[in-house]
């Protein structure tokens, strides 16, 4: 049996799985106070959407558009932004896909389980 604070970000069966669209899925990682997430998204995108938690991210591989406040971001890999509260914000993967890893400095209680649907 593994240790169950060590993961494998590159193993698909671990983590909290949740559909955000109908072909985009994550990977949550809950901690006491910290949700990571990880997102792969070969030219897909997400619904524009906001939540109270604030959600900075790196993108790990890959480039795309990180869509915050009405305003596109063209980012690659190494780039890190941050997403204030209750701010209206998507991606846009790029032709190659990306790779990002979301943290939600609260927990959202959405993410608790698996299920599907992005923030409020």
């Amino acid at each position: 049996m593994g240790d169950v604070h060590f993961f494998n970000l590159n193993d698909l069966s671990q983590g909290i799985a949740r559909d955000l669209t109908e072909e985009l899925r994550t990977r949550i990682f809950r901690g006491e106070s910290v949700i990571i997430s990880v997102v792969v998204k070969p030219n897909k995108s997400g619904a524009i959407h906001n939540h109270f938690e604030r959600q900075p991210g790196v993108m790990l591989e890959g480039d795309g558009g990180r869509i915050q406040d009405g305003v596109e971001h063209l980012v690659k890999a190494g780039k890190l932004w941050r997403t204030p509260g209750n701010a209206s914000h998507s991606f846009v993967g790029g032709p190659g896909g990306a790779v990002i890893l979301d943290i939600f400095s609260a927990p959202l209680e959405e993410y608790k389980k698996a299920d599907s649907g992005v923030g409020n």
